[in-house]
């Protein structure tokens, strides 16, 4: 008769204890603690809208056509988005730890110690506005962008995009 290995080895028992805090695993993460990749979208067309406004204001006061469609036209204009755009998010989320759009859906940037990003870390967060600078293909690169980075979220575990890894920083939820 041979010993058939138990499938309970290394199982502890019902009811024993462990040494991870109320019996749970540090390392999992807590359900619904991490956005998933609709929430943070709707957070970033909130935020597009706040700054297409005060882009399109700017470009006014600064004489800028905003009927030409001209490459002049557009370059200033993607200039001054991109301009905005980076001093409004990474701004907000080193000041208060979250953009505008984020703040309104209850989401928040934090570091690994759950502290407010500093600001290189918020700007390689932010780096991919500035493929709009691309001459006529960079809204189309914009868009692509942001399907990668939703499916990045989606797929990753952490709920985290290539560009959140970039800048080691973690969306969660505030509220």
């Amino acid at each position: 008769m041979t010993n058939t290995p138990n499938p309970y080895d290394g199982v502890l028992p019902y009811g024993a204890y462990t040494n991870d805090p109320y019996g749970q695993d540090p390392n999992r993460l807590v359900p619904n603690d991490r956005p998933g990749a609709g929430r943070r979208l709707a957070g970033t067309l909130i935020d597009g809208i706040i700054i297409a406004i005060i882009s399109n204001a700017i470009a006014s006061l600064a004489g800028v056509d905003l009927t030409d469609l001209g490459t002049g036209s557009m370059f200033t204009m993607s200039l001054i988005t991109i301009v905005v755009w980076l001093i409004a998010r990474v701004g907000s989320e080193v000041a208060w730890g979250a953009s505008p759009g984020k703040r309104i859906l209850g989401m928040k940037v934090v570091t690994a110690d759950g502290s407010n990003p500093d600001a290189v870390s918020s700007l390689k967060r932010n780096s991919w506005i500035v493929s709009q600078i691309i001459p006529f293909v960079g809204g189309l690169v914009q868009i692509a962008l942001q399907i990668f980075i939703g499916v990045g979220i989606a797929n990753d575990p952490e709920k985290r995009s290539w560009f959140d890894k970039l800048g080691n920083l973690t969306v969660v939820r505030s509220r």
